[in-house]
């Protein structure tokens, strides 16, 4: 219908190199919600995720840190793995500057919303409103919502001196990328 709005979500269109040109070439008018959460998180979610659907071997979440490197450069592993190759890369996926550049290079800023994880989950309401207001449609329209992908508690937390790690290892990054978006994420993540 005229004036419908359609939409969709997927990770991976933040990580694969193609997506920004390819959706630009199909669609240049396209708006984009870029929900990032703290980076050390995320990784671990994903890791956990890659566990319980049975497509990492490794069976705790420093190895496959470990394994990484050597997956990175693996041009078998990146045509016969059994998922979207860049869900292996917990590390180097977390590191947003990256990938945010290209969609910002392709579609600019105005085209692109930049949410925090922890603002959604602390005040989801508020940050309807700033989506529904991205997307240029009433923010004080009534949105149902609940949440559907609670994480399976089946992994012990993540280890907090790994967590520190993985942040330390991301600083710059995430300095690069509060630079870039103007938002202190160091004050939120660090």
């Amino acid at each position: 219908q005229s004036g419908q709005l359609v939409g969709e979500a997927s990770g991976a269109y933040l990580t694969s190199p193609e997506s920004p040109l390819l959706i630009y070439g199909d669609n240049p008018q396209a708006k984009f919600i870029i929900l990032l959460r703290n980076p050390a998180d995320r990784a671990y979610s994903l890791y956990k995720w890659m566990r319980i659907h049975g497509y990492e071997t490794a069976e705790c979440f420093r190895d496959a840190l470990l394994l990484e490197n050597s997956r990175v450069c693996n041009d078998t592993f990146f045509h016969d793995n059994p998922q979207y190759f860049y869900n292996y890369l917990y590390f180097t996926t977390g590191l947003y500057i990256n990938y945010i550049t290209n969609y910002l290079r392709v579609f600019g800023k105005k085209q692109c919303l930049f949410l925090i994880s922890e603002q959604l989950f602390s005040e989801p309401m508020t940050v309807i409103q700033i989506v529904l207001r991205h997307l240029e449609v009433d923010p004080f329209c009534d949105v149902p919502f609940e949440q559907v992908n609670r994480s399976a508690d089946v992994f012990p937390r993540l280890d907090a001196d790994l967590r520190r790690q993985l942040l330390d290892r991301y600083d710059d990054s995430i300095q690069e990328l509060s630079h870039v978006l103007g938002l202190d994420l160091r004050r939120i993540w660090i």
